[in-house]
């Protein structure tokens, strides 16, 4: 259970959805826990498990990568299961936040987006900037780490777009190369192939 950046103790914002940072936490995680092993003569046989459900679960599929991708010689995933998360961000997340559908946890869209805002720093100057009253005055302060999504959801509209300001979202949507885009595709997580064993369930096979 690694504590990302922004959570816990840590300061700053927790780049929410931001698979770099979800992996090197988990990464900065198993080498203290090595360590630890070794300096109270606990023995580890060396095989390694993921699990993560939720943003657990794209944390999951970020930390396999990272691992197979630029730590290999020091690592070796036995297996992992992700489960029951947004694995492809830019494209059935996004899908889902862009629709005019009822969304039922409606705060993670500006969650995503004041993450992505501070990590890549040529979005938009502020999340005040994206989104239109009320919205930009009331969500702000249920962004600073601080707050449940209970309470950030409790503060949106059911449809999670009416919050954008309407020419920022039209100009999205009408841009392939968007900024935003690049930033929702750095982050999906199903682009490669694994050399471990994979498990990928779906909630209700889990649940059964």
């Amino acid at each position: 259970m690694p504590d990302y950046l922004g959570l816990g103790q840590g300061r700053g914002i927790h780049p929410y959805h931001h698979a770099k940072s979800e992996a090197i936490a988990c990464i900065d995680m198993l080498r203290w826990v090595r360590d630890y092993c070794y300096n109270h003569d606990s023995k580890w046989n060396g095989q390694l498990f993921l699990l993560g459900y939720s943003q657990g679960g794209h944390a999951t599929m970020a930390m396999h990568r990272e691992i197979e991708t630029y730590y290999p010689d020091e690592f070796i995933v036995s297996a992992s299961a992700p489960l029951s998360e947004a694995y492809d961000i830019s494209g059935v997340q996004a899908s889902v936040l862009e629709s005019d559908m009822v969304y039922p946890s409606p705060g993670y869209l500006p969650f995503l987006l004041f993450a992505y805002l501070e990590v890549y720093g040529n979005l938009y100057d502020s999340i005040q900037q994206l989104l239109i009253e009320p919205y930009a005055t009331t969500i702000p302060p249920f962004l600073d780490m601080t707050h449940g999504m209970g309470e950030i959801d409790d503060a949106m509209t059911d449809v999670s777009r009416d919050t954008i300001q309407p020419d920022i979202f039209s100009s999205y949507m009408a841009d392939t190369n968007h900024l935003l885009r690049h930033a929702l595709r750095d982050n999906d997580v199903y682009h490669w192939t694994p050399n471990a064993r994979y498990v990928w369930h779906n909630v209700r096979e889990i649940c059964m």
